[in-house]
């Protein structure tokens, strides 16, 4: 995907502003920054929900204004923790990710087997396969974001776009999900770019291997997780002394004492 200059004007005020990004195919690529720094709306700018007042969007090769968006949108996949998209409470888990085969929220159309097979093995790389079963109004939220990761992988998209997918979880949660992402990335049947937005870098998986900082709706670092998850970028996104920690292929940051926060001394 390429942005050129794009900025999304609301409410009076620049969310998103003279952003400029080049991201490669087949990267798994986090997306962090603080509050209010423009993430989500950037995210659904690039899902083709949000129309950018001013700028160049490209997308898996098509520029938005010249490409039909409503086509676009079946190649790229959104999934937000606070989603305005209800599924049904009464529906198995397994149904649901088998709704993912057609883009409905009920079940309207009979599954191959094919279908049935893929969505079993992506909850079992997820760590839901035993919930198959289970109404999906009696879920966790962690347990539902498995199964609407797994909704969203049935019909590998191009892009996959997952906007705080960790967000309420408990640390159990949070760590099932995340390694539940490293086995489906790890998988070579799986070659979605996936998008993944958080505000923690110990919220991201293992399998990272490019990012983008963002504040106050600029772009200030993208490239090489390494270089990106750094203490210099994230001390400037977030305008504090970051120190940043890795072990095990997942990062861990903190703000040193002497930062000058009051209460930190």
């Amino acid at each position: 995907m390429e942005l050129q200059n794009v900025g999304v004007l609301a409410g009076g005020r620049w969310i998103v502003r003279d952003t400029q990004l080049r991201l490669p195919k087949g990267v798994c690529c986090a997306l962090l920054g603080p509050n209010g720094c423009g993430k989500s709306t950037l995210a659904r700018v690039l899902a083709g929900f949000v129309w950018p007042t001013a700028g160049k969007v490209i997308v898996l090769g098509e520029a938005f204004g010249d490409t039909d968006l409503h086509a676009l949108r079946k190649r790229v996949k959104l999934v937000q923790a606070n989603s305005s998209v209800e599924h049904d409470p009464a529906q198995s888990a397994g149904d649901v990710v088998l709704t993912g085969a057609f883009g409905t929220i009920l079940l309207f159309d009979q599954p191959t087997e094919a279908h049935r097979r893929r969505a079993m093995q992506l909850m079992r790389q997820l760590g839901v396969e035993s919930l198959a079963t289970a109404r999906f109004g009696s879920l966790s939220t962690g347990e539902r974001m498995r199964v609407l990761i797994a909704r969203s992988l049935l019909v590998l998209p191009a892009l996959l776009i997952l906007d705080e997918a960790t967000a309420g979880l408990d640390l159990l949660g949070r760590e099932l999900l995340l390694r539940g992402l490293d086995s489906v990335m790890a998988d070579g049947h799986n070659r979605a770019t996936i998008l993944m937005i958080s505000h923690h870098v110990e919220e991201i998986p293992s399998c990272t291997n490019w990012a983008i900082l963002m504040t106050a709706g600029r772009i200030t670092s993208a490239g090489p997780v390494d270089q990106v998850i750094a203490a210099g970028p994230m001390s400037s996104a977030f305008g504090q002394t970051v120190r940043i920690d890795r072990n095990g292929g997942r990062f861990y940051a903190r703000i040193e004492a002497a930062s000058g926060l009051p209460g930190l001394t």
